[in-house]
């Protein structure tokens, strides 16, 4: 994802970041949402909030679960 994106796209690294949380990688988490967040808050300030959102879960070791 990284790679395809050039790490500029917040949207795609903010699901790199889901995925990791996912896979309990929350420090490689909390550095690809840091980014994420970053990008979008030029960009985008509604999925700049999500991202600080799903960010302070997973500085508290939580994966994001999208409600159903």
């Amino acid at each position: 994802a990284m790679s395809l994106s050039g790490g500029r796209l917040p949207l795609v690294l903010d699901a790199l970041a889901a995925a990791l949380a996912e896979m309990k990688d929350f420090p490689g988490a909390v550095q690809v949402a840091t980014r994420a967040a970053s990008l979008a808050e030029g960009e985008d300030a509604e999925l700049a909030e999500g991202i600080q959102e799903r960010l302070r879960l997973y500085r508290a070791g939580r994966p994001y679960r999208a409600p159903r």
